[in-house]
C-alpha cells in the first residue's frame, strides 16, 4: 500500500549513511554518520512530506469527494492513505449515518 511504501522510504532516508569525507551544506560528516538526522538537527531540513500520486487522488476525488450520497470507497482509501485513516473515515461515516436515523 501507499503507507507501506512511505514507511520503507522513511526508513531508507533515516538510515542513509555518509561516506568518508562527505560534505553537504558545509557540514562535514564522519564515515557512517546518519545524514538526514544530522541535517534535521542543524536546521537544514525542517520537515519531510510524502508526495501524492495525482492519478490516484483524481480517482478518489471522483469516487469519494464528488460522490456525496454514494458509499465511501474504503478499500481505495485504505490502499492510498493506510488503515488508520480508512478506519477514521469508516467510523465517521457510521457515526454520521447513525445521527441521521435515530
Amino acid at each position: 500500500s501507499s503507507q507501506e511504501r512511505q514507511s520503507i522510504i522513511k526508513y531508507w532516508l533515516e538510515n542513509m549513511r555518509a561516506k568518508q569525507g562527505e560534505v553537504l551544506h558545509n557540514i562535514h560528516f564522519l564515515e557512517g554518520q546518519p545524514i538526514i538526522p544530522e541535517l534535521s538537527a542543524r536546521g537544514v531540513i525542517q520537515q519531510v512530506f510524502p508526495l501524492h500520486e495525482q492519478r490516484i487522488l483524481s480517482q478518489l476525488m471522483k469516487s469519494w469527494v464528488q460522490a456525496v450520497c454514494e458509499k465511501q470507497p474504503l478499500d481505495d482509501i485504505c490502499d492510498y492513505f493506510g488503515v488508520k485513516i480508512a478506519m477514521y473515515f469508516a467510523w465517521l461515516g457510521f457515526y454520521t449515518t447513525s445521527m441521521l436515523y435515530p
